[in-house]
């Protein structure tokens, strides 16, 4: 019994020890930029040119995150999640103050655990996610439709019903690692779940967090698929948390 207790106090520290990075205080002044499309539909590019690719066809009211701002274009992400460059001329910018209070969501994934943390600034935090596919697609479909980008991930233990399903909350919509059917980091093998390389390929609508993978390091980390997997979908954003005391 006592062991039991010392498991869930150490999981309590090691997620406030995640959390502690994201809660981090921020400048009251910063604000989420967005954009909302004015034309009937707007091509969303690979590049800030005509001359590239289209990735996307986003349509009037739909909300893009400005991440960055360049001569005639801004660098974007579209609600899928796709990123890409989009033309200032039908892109209207709506600031959002960040008054918003922290939410807090618990996401069904039967007997497993799956939290997603959401700052005042709109950095999200994923917390385990849960083992099956369907619990994957809550998650995608949620970061969707709030059009929040995946800053942070945190897996607790290595268990599958709190691991399991998080290479394919990576993988993005499309539930394949990289661009889906492309051999992104070329070495003969196509959307391969166990390969590094494969995951975040520019122009896939992955979801790999921006800042940083925590987890507990590599003490009793085990060798299962589900493990390998999550290993390969968080690559060099792979972190330890931060330790709280207490």
């Amino acid at each position: 019994m006592q062991h039991r207790k010392n498991m869930s106090r150490n999981r309590v520290l090691f997620v406030l020890g995640a959390l502690s990075v994201l809660l981090h205080p921020r400048p009251a002044s910063a604000q989420i930029v967005t954009g909302r499309v004015t034309a009937s539909s707007l091509n969303v590019r690979a590049g800030s040119s005509s001359d590239f690719d289209v990735v996307e066809v986003v349509h009037e009211g739909e909300l893009l995150t400005i991440v960055d701002d360049v001569p005639w274009w801004y660098e974007v992400r579209t609600p899928s999640g796709q990123p890409g460059f989009a033309f200032k001329r039908w892109v209207e910018l709506v600031l959002t103050p960040t008054t918003r209070g922290l939410r807090i969501v618990h996401f069904q994934v039967d007997q497993g655990d799956a939290t997603l943390v959401v700052s005042s600034v709109g950095q999200a935090m994923l917390i385990d996610s849960g083992q099956y596919p369907r619990h994957a697609n809550r998650i995608i479909n949620y970061l969707r439709e709030n059009n929040l980008v995946l800053t942070h991930t945190v897996v607790t233990h290595y268990d599958a019903d709190h691991i399991g399903a998080l290479d394919r909350v990576i993988s993005g919509p499309d539930d394949e690692p990289g661009v889906a059917g492309v051999d992104d980091d070329g070495d003969g093998e196509i959307d391969d779940r166990f390969t590094a390389g494969e995951y975040g390929a520019a122009g896939s609508d992955d979801l790999k967090p921006t800042v940083a993978a925590f987890d507990r390091g590599d003490e009793e980390i085990g060798d299962t698929n589900a493990i390998k997997e999550y290993l390969a979908a968080v690559g060099e954003r792979r972190a330890v948390a931060p330790q709280v005391a207490c």
